[in-house]
């Protein structure tokens, strides 16, 4: 009678602990997050990470690249500024980088880059306004 009693309660007890581990949401294992890629134009906004952050592209701080219709010896930077907020009203300012560093930066546990920043320059001048950031955002692993 023992031994029924105590096979059943190891029986019971591993039932549990597997099905606690099947019902753990899958949004919670961060080894299953992709990064997320989005283009924002110059001013605006877009919320991401399933409404966690809110990312704002303030401005070109500069935009040394070297224009697509010449040769150049460097290929040159651009520089821009994003504001990241979280749901709790937590801002960060953040310069990303082109081709210098940093290219990306640290908030939270998100690690946000900048991916690319088009129109890529020509001799003629553009306006600022023109310029999209392609940002690529991705939670580490903790």
């Amino acid at each position: 009678m023992k031994t029924l009693l105590l096979t059943l309660v190891a029986i019971l007890g591993i039932g549990a602990t597997n099905t606690s581990a099947a019902l753990k949401p899958e949004s919670f294992r961060t080894e299953n997050f992709k990064p997320e890629t989005f283009s924002l134009r110059n001013g605006a906004q877009r919320t991401v990470v399933r409404g966690e952050l809110t990312i704002k592209f303030v401005t070109v701080m500069e935009d040394s690249r070297c224009p697509v219709d010449v040769n150049c010896i460097w290929a040159g930077n651009a520089k821009i500024q994003v504001k990241v907020t979280d749901r709790r009203g937590h801002t960060k300012m953040m310069e990303l980088n082109t081709n210098g560093e940093p290219k990306g930066d640290q908030f939270g546990p998100y690690a946000i880059s900048l991916v690319n920043l088009t129109p890529k320059p020509t001799q003629r001048k553009h306006t600022p306004s023109r310029y999209n950031a392609r940002l690529s955002i991705q939670r580490e692993r903790r």
